[in-house]
């Protein structure tokens, strides 16, 4: 039988962990005068489950809001009932207070982990049940993965869980759960308090054994119940995780390559228009070139600078608020690109040769129009790509997602001094992002009740 492959992501300090166990205790008929542990905790430090014991999987953290999972780390447990292994994926936590840098981290981790799988069948969302609010910070981050999960999984596969809550003490808004990150297809309750409490305290107090009692067989219903929600749904495969991915970098390195060659174009003609009487080929200027490559590299949207070539390195252990050592600007205005970037000065003859080899025209340019030509076709690309991605993951925020390309597109229109062509680069930027407008989620203060935006009509 084919592997069921569950991913649990969660709210950082709501028990996920606890939750691993207790699906460790209901696979390996586990009890509570037998518990097993895979994961310590406060009040059962020793590990029985050896062999699904992970180093470092547990960061000591004295606050609850702080992710005590620290990497993902998959769970094989067998079912004897129905010979099938069931593959439970735990994740950091979200919402964590070191704030929004750690949860892009998390998110990161999250994601490429699920992609290290060939598909899916559950996604579990895990909140704190016992909240009347959903907490800002959790939100925010849930809803930011959402927009990297394809939409097929985020309509069929998700299941909402309210911890350390039941039905009765659950005061979860499950409707603003709904509104902002997915509309799950069952709401279920699990209540470990078995984990929470010394056995030496419920052993001697009859009253809180028997709700102990009672919490541990409803945590096992619970179990059931996702299991076979579980069976019922159909698996979804990964490779739409891969697509959203390779489509937003292509669409980030589309926008970035593309600005560079609108700012050569422009500020080439505003240089020629300069010339009243002729064109001097000999005039020398300053400009950013790139070079495609097969592998990606670290660059600085800010400078234009290659501060890291071929690496895979993307400041995943770097101290939020620190500037990159290569450059001096803030990590979050680097990006990975297939190409790399380098000042150079030419003539404007060189200038034209080398810009439109690139886009592999044999003929000679003899009108910067051509080049031109060549912006338009590549923002039509950048359109093209971004339907497809809107197409597969309808929450995806380009807005946020593209800010920074965003905000240094905004910048290029200043640095042209021909007044009608800065006008005419203005309009360009600003219709690509009303575009990006049209394609993300609307604000959250919206009547749009589900969450997105229709695609526009003329976009289809």
């Amino acid at each position: 039988m084919k592997d069921k492959k569950i991913l649990i992501v969660g709210q950082s300090g709501v028990g996920k962990s606890t939750i691993i166990n207790t699906l460790v205790n209901y696979f390996r008929d586990g009890s509570l005068d037998n518990i097993k542990v895979a994961i310590p905790t406060e009040h059962y430090k020793d590990v029985t489950e050896k062999d699904l014991s992970h180093d470092h999987s547990e960061e000591k953290a004295s606050k609850q809001s702080v992710s005590q999972t620290t990497e993902c780390f998959d769970y094989k447990l067998y079912s004897s009932a129905n010979g099938c292994n069931y593959i439970f994926i735990d994740t950091p936590g979200l919402g964590d207070t070191r704030g929004r840098d750690q949860d892009n981290k998390n998110i990161e981790k999250i994601i490429d982990r699920a992609s290290s799988h060939d598909y899916l069948d559950t996604v579990l969302f895990i909140v704190n049940g016992v909240e009347p609010r959903f907490p800002e910070t959790v939100a925010s981050a849930f809803k930011r993965l959402a927009s990297y999960l394809p939409d097929n999984i985020m309509k069929e596969n998700v299941i909402l869980i309210l911890s350390k809550s039941s039905e009765l003490s659950a005061h979860f808004p499950v409707d603003e759960f709904k509104l902002r990150v997915a509309i799950p297809k069952e709401v279920l309750y699990m209540d470990n308090t078995f984990f929470c409490k010394s056995p030496d305290d419920w052993h001697q107090n009859i009253k809180m054994e028997r709700q102990i009692k009672n919490d541990w067989e409803d945590s096992m219903e619970t179990i059931e119940k996702i299991l076979k929600m579980t069976s019922e749904m159909n698996y979804k495969s990964t490779e739409d995780f891969k697509k959203i991915e390779n489509t937003r970098d292509k669409i980030g390195s589309e926008i970035s390559e593309n600005m560079i060659i609108i700012s050569t174009y422009y500020n080439l003609r505003s240089k020629l228009i300069e010339q009243k009487k002729s064109v001097n080929y000999e005039i020398e200027i300053t400009y950013t070139e790139t070079t495609k490559t097969p592998y990606r590299n670290i660059i600085c949207d800010g400078c234009k600078k290659t501060c890291y070539e071929k690496t895979v390195f993307v400041f995943a252990n770097v101290i939020p608020g620190t500037d990159c050592d290569k450059c001096g600007c803030g990590y979050s205005r680097h990006h990975k690109h297939y190409y790399t970037v380098q000042k150079c000065k030419k003539n404007v003859e060189n200038v034209l040769k080398n810009i439109t080899e690139k886009r592999r025209i044999d003929e000679k340019i003899s009108d910067l129009d051509k080049i031109r030509d060549l912006t338009e076709e590549t923002f039509n690309c950048i359109r093209k790509n971004s339907l497809d991605l809107k197409r597969i993951c309808g929450k995806f925020d380009f807005i946020g997602e593209l800010s920074n390309s965003i905000e240094e597109m905004k910048k290029i229109p200043s640095e042209i001094s021909d007044s009608d062509l800065r006008k005419n680069a203005r309009l360009k930027i600003d219709d690509l992002i009303e575009f990006f407008e049209q394609l993300s989620p609307p604000p959250e203060n919206s009547n749009n009740s589900g969450g997105l935006r229709e695609m526009p009509e003329k976009l289809l």
